[in-house]
Formats: C-alpha cells, structure tokens, sequence
C-alpha cells in the first residue's frame, strides 16, 4: 500500500494551477471568481476567507458578494443572473449553507455553466 503525501499533492496541484492561470493570462483571460455568500455563518466565513487565499496564491482574482441574512430568493437570483452574463467572471460559488428562505437548489440552478 503507497501513503499518499496530501500536502505535497496539494502544493503540486496548486504550483500546476499557477502556470495554468498564467498561460491564460498570458493570453489576455484574467480568471476571476464570484463568491456569494449570504448571512454570517461562521464556518462560513472561514471556508470562504481560504478560498480568497488559495485564489491569491495561484493568481487567479476573487470578489466577494456578501449579503444580508435576509436577502430574498429574488434579490439572491439578480445577483446570480447578473454575475452570469459578466464577461469578467469565469465562475460563480454559492456559499452554502443559506438562510432559511432560500431555496440552494433554485440558486444552484440558475449559476450558468459555461
């Protein structure tokens, strides 16, 4: 049986992703990824404060969307709609877990895939 080193695997994966990010860069495509994250979890914040840090360390830029708790389903879906169609986001994360008159799957459905 072989022992997998994580932290090793993950600084690979992460150096890979780098030159990745640059390449694309280089050819005029500037990564970006949205974060919504809606109300004050706090396992929350922590989960998304790491991913602004690994999106940081690997080049790739990161704007958060923070809304209140009590945000509605329809204001939660505008702001989905709107990061959809914008050009200069490459990738929407949805921030679960959502208050509780939200539905995440409607949300889910509506983050494009491109």
């Amino acid at each position: 049986m072989e022992i997998i080193d994580g932290r090793t695997l993950a600084k690979n994966i992460r150096q890979n992703l780098k030159q990745e990010v640059e390449e694309l860069k280089n050819k005029g495509i500037n990564p970006r990824l949205a974060v919504i994250m809606v109300g004050d979890d706090k396992a929350s914040k922590v989960y998304v404060r790491n991913k602004s840090k690994a999106c940081e360390e690997v080049g790739i830029d990161y704007k958060e969307y923070l809304l209140d708790e009590n945000t509605s389903m329809d204001e939660l879906l505008n702001l989905i709609h709107i990061l959809n169609v914008d050009k200069n986001i490459h990738g929407i994360l949805l921030q679960s877990p959502l208050p509780k008159q939200l539905d995440i799957n409607e949300a889910f459905k509506e983050i494009a895939t491109r």
